[in-house]
């Protein structure tokens, strides 16, 4: 039992007061490097027909990676760039190359190069089962890309009115919210987003948590 829980969601958080409602609680989310991820990041040049879709995942069942391709191949309009890599990765590629040819590029890249990927994209889409927080979301924000991901009550709290909460599932419904949000202009709204997650303001909380224990001790 903690001196304080760090909740990074509201969903959490009513989680831990269910299962130890004696213990005090605090909603940090967690924050996005703006100095790093932003709109003026230069974007990288690959090979893909554009609109661009891209995902960042881990390649397992989990992440549903296999929806997202089925969905863009759907669209027919669109290209996925996906970046990433684990033990489905043989299948997932099996699966992007077969659906979508020359509209399937997969990397793996350092995580400090990743904003460039994202700058040549028209939309971010993450559609994995639950997410503890999605740092990739305010990431991809950040880089003022507009998102199409999982509904639940977590992703609705981060992305906010920066995309489109879809049931992915449903892929005909997954296809059109892809092509809905690759064709929106979503002006500033996806970065506007991101800002309530900078880091900057996400250290003032916990220097103020930090500070409130050490009076407590």
């Amino acid at each position: 039992k903690p001196d304080v829980f760090v909740a990074l969601t509201k969903a959490e958080e009513k989680w831990a007061n269910h299962f130890a409602p004696e213990v005090k609680k605090t909603l940090i989310p967690n924050g996005v490097d703006l100095s790093r991820f932003n709109p003026k990041v230069d974007p990288k040049k690959i090979g893909l027909f554009r609109p661009i879709v891209v995902c960042a995942a881990a390649l397992d069942s989990y992440k549903r990676v296999d929806l997202t391709i089925k969905a863009v191949a759907k669209s027919q309009k669109l290209s996925l760039l996906l970046l990433g890599d684990g033990e489905s990765r043989g299948s997932i590629d099996s699966l992007g190359k077969r659906l979508l040819g020359q509209r399937y590029l997969r990397l793996l890249v350092p995580h400090h190069e990743i904003a460039r990927y994202y700058r040549v994209a028209s939309v971010f889409t993450l559609v994995s089962k639950t997410e503890a927080f999605g740092t990739s979301y305010i990431e991809a924000m950040a880089c003022n890309l507009p998102i199409v991901a999982t509904f639940d009550s977590s992703r609705q709290e981060i992305i906010g009115d920066a995309g489109i909460l879809t049931n992915p599932e449903d892929i005909d419904q997954y296809a059109k919210d892809l092509m809905i949000a690759a064709f929106t202009d979503y002006k500033n709204r996806p970065y506007n987003q991101a800002l309530k997650f900078s880091w900057n303001k996400i250290a003032q909380k916990y220097e103020e948590v930090i500070a409130n224990l050490l009076k407590r001790k």
